[in-house]
């Protein structure tokens, strides 16, 4: 006589833990919730590009370092059923939308759409997308579809300074004040378009753009994700209200275009002074009076816990 084997469910025995990696509803108000969320973004990145870099494997990578209020004060101004839509620089996006690390991890080293193509129904992230711009039209459905069925939705969709010269992206604002849809668009304006400076290939700046097409337009300072959760919320609620908005948040891209890029574009000396002057963390620490050694001992600890779930996830592959 035979038995069939027992199904079994759940991480085995040896898989690190995740717990303190996982984000819950960001609120604005939440200060040191915003550092930590920060800080996570910047472990769980951090050991994907030391992952890359070893060669442990590969594929393309597009890490938001530095940019990580961006997303955090974007995502506190969302409603659990509201949808994102990224681009292809998302993994802090869907990670402060609160989909679980192991999820996002497990796709971008072992999954089949990878790095450029996320996507977490259940969270409300509705993808990343390596084509550029072309999120801001297909945002436009789930906009769209809340508008005909009464739903008090907003969809949110994030592109970058580079996107603000497709022709997709005008088209998209263009419906979008056209039919009043409950939309925000974010441009993470990092200044540059891969590896060509903003200054090169636009003429005028993203927030006049947006304007241009009847889009309610905000800037925010992208370094501080205070300033970045109060403009988003007044464009979250401009949405909600028929009137499509568009949040220019400027901040800065630490590193290359992606992991491995030298960066030989850029002047000498660039990126350094950035981190030096830019750091959104570390500029949230100085709001908050933290002592740098308190910030740092906290920050090891997470970049070491992703390091150990990047590891584990590829071993078991």
């Amino acid at each position: 006589m035979t038995t069939s084997p027992q199904l079994v469910t759940g991480p085995p025995p040896d898989a690190p833990s995740v717990d303190d990696l996982t984000l819950k509803r960001l609120e604005a108000s939440d200060t040191p919730g915003l550092l930590n969320a920060m800080q996570v973004i910047r472990a769980i990145e951090g050991a994907l590009a030391w992952a890359s870099l070893e060669q442990m494997y590969t594929g393309p990578l597009h890490v938001s370092l530095g940019q990580e209020a961006v997303a955090v004060g974007l995502m506190t101004a969302l409603n659990a059923d509201d949808v994102v839509f990224s681009n292809h620089r998302g993994h802090g996006h869907a990670l402060a939308r609160g989909v679980p690390p192991i999820d996002v991890l497990r796709e971008i080293l072992t999954g089949v759409g990878g790095s450029m193509h996320l996507f977490f129904r259940e969270h409300g992230f509705l993808g990343t997308n390596g084509i550029v711009g072309d999120n801001a039209a297909i945002a436009l459905g789930p906009a769209w579809a809340a508008q005909v069925t009464g739903k008090d939705t907003v969809t949110c969709v994030i592109v970058g300074d580079g996107a603000m010269g497709t022709g997709v992206v005008y088209e998209a604002f263009n419906l979008a004040a056209l039919w009043r849809l409950p939309v925000v668009f974010c441009c993470e304006h990092n200044g540059y378009a891969e590896m060509t400076p903003t200054d090169v290939h636009l003429a005028t700046s993203p927030v006049a753009r947006a304007e241009a097409f009847g889009l309610v337009a905000l800037r925010a300072d992208g370094t501080d994700v205070h300033d970045v959760a109060d403009k988003a919320a007044t464009a979250v609620a401009h949405a909600r209200d028929g009137q499509p908005a568009f949040l220019e948040a400027r901040t800065y891209r630490f590193g290359g275009h992606y992991v491995g890029d030298p960066g030989a574009y850029r002047a000498k000396g660039e990126d350094e002074t950035w981190r030096q002057t830019y750091d959104p963390i570390e500029t949230l620490r100085h709001k908050m009076q933290m002592q740098k050694p308190q910030l740092e001992n906290v920050q090891r600890g997470l970049d070491q816990r992703a390091r150990d779930v990047v590891r584990w996830l590829l071993a078991v592959a």
